[in-house]
């Protein structure tokens, strides 16, 4: 064997090495976010009522994933049974969520409030899928057979049809609709604490490093 061989081999190295990759520092994304054409586009598309069910089910899980900061697999986890709407807002339950509390898999209590724009609501999008699309759990249906169910591709698809009108960049193509919400919070004046606690993050860190696109804020 070969005294590369034993290096390569040897426990210390292979520790050090995983170390290595594991604190790897991510470059800083400042990826130009401008939601603009989505809101235009919304806008032409009208009402929810008007809406084909393929334009609906997408609207509905991009406001979900950036009003929720929601991951993809959470829309996919929502249970129907379970949610309460209110005058104010809606709070709905994610089972089985990625999060897990000692080694345990937990359901996560989400709230998204109404916006006083009907088109730009998510609320009000999640009433006409409900009211038009949705018959039990899991709540995303596939378009051709209301019967059934999707997989967590098919929600990460409509949320990229939805993303990718922001821009012509290929960049938004692999923007996650979660990764636009926390940033539009902080652009917003959001404080970081407060993203990192709506995200559920362990730390900082993978706000900065993972989901925000830029640091630019804005007071509007």
């Amino acid at each position: 064997m070969s005294r590369f061989g034993n290096v390569k081999n040897n426990q210390g190295f292979i520790e050090n090495l995983k170390a290595l990759k594991e604190s790897h520092i991510q470059p800083q994304k400042n990826i130009e976010l401008d939601i603009s054409p989505i809101i235009n586009t919304f806008i032409e598309w009208g009402t929810n009522n008007k809406l084909s069910n393929k334009r609906l089910t997408r609207k509905f899980c991009w406001l979900f994933a950036v009003c929720g900061i929601m991951r993809i697999s959470d829309i996919h986890r929502i249970e129907e049974t379970i949610t309460r709407l209110s005058l104010e807002r809606l709070l709905f339950t994610v089972v089985a969520a990625k999060e897990r509390r000692q080694g345990y898999a937990i359901n996560k209590a989400i709230e998204i409030s109404f916006h006083d724009n009907e088109i730009f609501c998510p609320i009000k999008a999640y009433l006409e899928y409900k009211s038009r699309i949705a018959t039990g759990t899991p709540f995303i249906r596939n378009l051709t057979d209301f019967t059934k169910a999707v997989t967590t591709d098919t929600i990460s698809n409509h949320i990229k049809e939805i993303t990718k009108l922001a821009s012509n960049d290929n960049h938004h193509k692999r923007i996650k609709g979660r990764a636009v919400g926390v940033t539009l919070a902080a652009r917003a004046g959001i404080s970081t604490d407060d993203i990192v606690t709506l995200g559920n993050w362990l730390s900082q860190d993978i706000f900065d490093n993972h989901y925000r696109l830029t640091r630019a804020t804005s007071s509007n």
